[in-house]
């Protein structure tokens, strides 16, 4: 999935869905307005953002598809109730936590 459909995608699961037609480098153009895209695969606080829209099952659902992404990228984690695997999910890029979120909530497309 390229990063700016993944980007678009986690707007619109947070709301941000004014009506609008893409525009180049992530400004959507709507009336007289430009809104800008949060660029979430590089900025936490706006993946954090994102973060807080998921509900007590979907959350559940978000670390576990997290564990899955770092032992795909082979970082060594299992899934288990290790505090200090935990704390390494803590410290996850952007871009994972965007893929996470996305699998979360079925917006994940594995095609570009």
């Amino acid at each position: 999935m390229d990063k700016e459909k993944q980007r678009i995608a986690i707007a619109q699961a947070c709301g941000l869905t004014p009506p609008f037609i893409i525009k180049n480098e992530g400004k959507w153009r709507a009336k007289k307005e430009i809104w800008t895209v949060p660029d979430y695969l590089n900025d936490l606080n706006a993946m954090h953002e994102a973060e807080k829209t998921l509900n007590h099952e979907d959350r559940v659902l978000y670390v576990g598809h997290m564990y899955e992404i770092f032992e795909r990228e082979g970082s060594g984690i299992e899934f288990c109730d290790n505090p200090q695997v935990a704390a390494t999910v803590i410290h996850a890029t952007a871009a994972q936590r965007a893929e996470s979120f996305l699998r979360t909530i079925g917006k994940w497309n594995e095609t570009p």
